[in-house]
């Protein structure tokens, strides 16, 4: 420090508030992102209580008058939690699994009420194509919900997932 000239000495003090300034913005950035990250897991992990007791209740259900039905339902309800949990913990998943997940409820969901949805996918790119997760399971899950209120029979959903430049669309339309 005796030997710098004031010119090194401010030059040196210069750089070094531009070194840290550039890694305290890189340390804020890096907290921001993983806060982002820490909501979008707490909301995926947030599985419908009432999804999952409707679930049990019809498997129970179904354990005194079709057992083979039960057996198919448990498991594809616990491929439908296993695919949750994958989803918690992935910030993107292969399009095939998210089809995958989807089935599983739409499955479940058919225990319930026989033949009441039809689902109908119209895949446009390749299924190893990273998607985040529930983004279809969320928009096919509000279709059942809400789209067919008073509706037994005849009810139709659309999946349809196409690459366009480099953006991927996703539809998820109804006839609710």
């Amino acid at each position: 420090a005796d030997r710098l000239t004031s010119v090194e000495e401010n030059l040196a003090t210069g750089l070094s508030s531009i070194f840290s300034s550039q890694l305290a913005l890189g340390i804020a950035e890096e907290q921001s992102k993983l806060a982002s990250d820490a909501k979008i897991k707490a909301l995926q992990a947030q599985i419908n209580p009432h999804f999952f007791f409707n679930a049990i209740n019809t498997v129970s259900a179904l354990m005194r008058t079709d057992v083979n039905k039960a057996r198919a339902s448990l498991l594809q309800l616990s491929t439908f939690f296993r695919s949750t949990l994958q989803g918690v913990r992935e910030n993107e998943i292969p399009l095939r699994l998210e089809c995958e997940h989807v089935n599983s409820y739409v499955s479940l969901e058919q225990t319930r009420f026989p033949n009441k949805y039809d689902i109908t996918y119209d895949v446009r790119t390749d299924d190893q194509i990273k998607v985040p997760p529930f983004c279809l399971q969320v928009l096919v899950e509000n279709a059942i919900k809400h789209a067919f209120i008073g509706c037994k029979e005849h009810n139709k959903i659309i999946i349809v997932v196409k690459q366009q430049k480099q953006m991927l669309k996703i539809t998820v339309s109804d006839n609710g």
